[in-house]
């Protein structure tokens, strides 16, 4: 009879099936960084005089969808709590991560307007969103995972698409956006168990 390994049995918790994929996502980004200047954008390659900015708009729509089906009473893992309080540290962390490294780094963006390409914020918000939307209802159906990161794509595209990163700026912006989002869960939890344990909206 097969016995779990310590490996199997890490393998299949929630943390590492975030960081298995998020992880890598950041080392790429980092170890492809130096080679930015041969991955020139679309954009930057077919000019025009105007753009739709929806990379500036579409990566919150995960977590306006979690809310608003929070707010119609479709049942998730948390209560209102819980879900807030581990929202408001993934932002924490996620922002925090963000702007330590751009300004930090003070990279150039592809069009060449500002010195803070490095990593994508909106990509890591927009990943970090789908991560927090998919842990609250993913378990519903699989198509909100899966929507949840199509959007969160295309933010990444979109960035891309209007001259504003490099690849490396968005993979490692998505790969900060689902950790933050994935392991702060716990650490929300414990706090509103501790702030909120007999407030109205723990409870619900």
């Amino acid at each position: 009879l097969y016995q779990p390994t310590k490996f199997d049995k890490l393998s299949s918790t929630k943390f590492f099936e975030i960081t298995g994929t998020a992880i890598p996502m950041i080392v790429g980004g980092v170890a492809i960084k130096a080679e930015d200047n041969r991955f020139t954008t679309y954009s930057l390659l077919s000019p025009r005089e105007s753009k739709f900015k929806f990379d500036d708009y579409i990566g919150y729509l995960p977590l306006v969808t979690k809310y608003v089906m929070k707010v119609s009473k479709v049942k998730g893992r948390s209560s209102w709590g819980r879900m807030i309080t581990s929202d408001l540290f993934a932002v924490g962390l996620m922002a925090g991560s963000v702007e330590l490294l751009k300004h930090t780094i003070d990279m150039p963006r592809p069009d060449g307007k500002e010195n803070n390409s490095f990593p994508s914020g909106h990509t890591a918000t927009a990943f970090m969103a789908a991560t927090l939307l998919n842990k609250e209802y993913g378990h519903i159906s699989p198509w909100i995972p899966t929507m949840s990161y199509i959007v969160a794509s295309a933010t990444a595209v979109g960035r891309q698409y209007n001259s504003q990163h490099w690849v490396s700026d968005l993979l490692v912006g998505a790969g900060i956006g689902a950790v933050a989002g994935g392991i702060t869960g716990g650490i929300g939890g414990g706090v509103s168990e501790n702030v909120f344990e007999d407030a109205f909206w723990s409870k619900h």
